[in-house]
This record gives C-alpha cells, sequence and structure tokens, in this order.
C-alpha cells in the first residue's frame, strides 16, 4: 500500500488521515551513485530531511516527531522538546533519577544512624 498524493499532501492508506507531504530532496547525480547506506545519510543531514511523519508499526498510525512506542506507557512518544508527550515523558525519566536519589540518600542516613546506635551501645558502660 503507498500514500496516495495530491498536490502538497499525501494520504495514508494506514491512517486513513490526510497529512503535509514529505519533501524528498533532490540529490545530485553524485550522490544519487554513492550506496544505499551513503545515500540515506545525505538525506538526514540538515536541510534534507524527508519530513517529521512517521507510521508506527505498533499501533499502526502516523505520528508527527515520532521518537519511540513505548512499551511501558503502551504509546507512541513524540514530540519536539517543548511539544508533544515528550515533555511528559521526559519529565518521568528526570523524576526516576530523582526518585532514586531520594532512595540512596535515605537509606545511606538510615544505615549512618544504624551504625551510629550500635556504637553507642557497645561502648556504653554497663550499670553506671
Amino acid at each position: 500500500m503507498e500514500n496516495v498524493d495530491d498536490g502538497d499532501r499525501s494520504f495514508c492508506v494506514r491512517c486513513l488521515v490526510w497529512r503535509p507531504k514529505r519533501q524528498v530532496p533532490m540529490l545530485s547525480s553524485r550522490v544519487a551513485s554513492l550506496p544505499r547506506p551513503l545515500q540515506i545519510f545525505f538525506r538526514q543531514l540538515p536541510g534534507c530531511k524527508e519530513g517529521s511523519c512517521h507510521h508506527c508499526r505498533t499501533c499502526n498510525r502516523c505520528v508527527r516527531y515520532f521518537d519511540h512506542h513505548c512499551g511501558v506507557f503502551g504509546r507512541c512518544i513524540a514530540g519536539t522538546c517543548c511539544s508533544g508527550n515528550m515533555p511528559f515523558f521526559l519529565l518521568i525519566i528526570f523524576m526516576s533519577f530523582v526518585g532514586t536519589g531520594t532512595t540512596l540518600a535515605c537509606l545511606a542516613t538510615s544505615l549512618s544512624n544504624r551504625i551510629a546506635s550500635l556504637r553507642a551501645t557497645t561502648t556504653a558502660v554497663p550499670g553506671g
């Protein structure tokens, strides 16, 4: 199944949605003669983007600014730094580090207090 092109729009037959048409850059004949992996590399250079939409095979949707499909949350993580659900995903990742740091700090404090308590009971003089 291929997308249907209509001027500056493209219809995704898998998602049944219209979206802006992908702009595939015209490669010079010199770049076009390179092996396929190198052609892909040159297309990914700044100014040679093919578009910002990606079809997610897991949820079968076209997603703009697709990053990955998260198995934990069961949805696509997409967006730029300040749009989509990417800020929330980054916040969750940040909070996991904060939670781990808090847990380690509490564990270290508790262990330190326990060691100090054990030292105090072993050095105390009985009966006096």
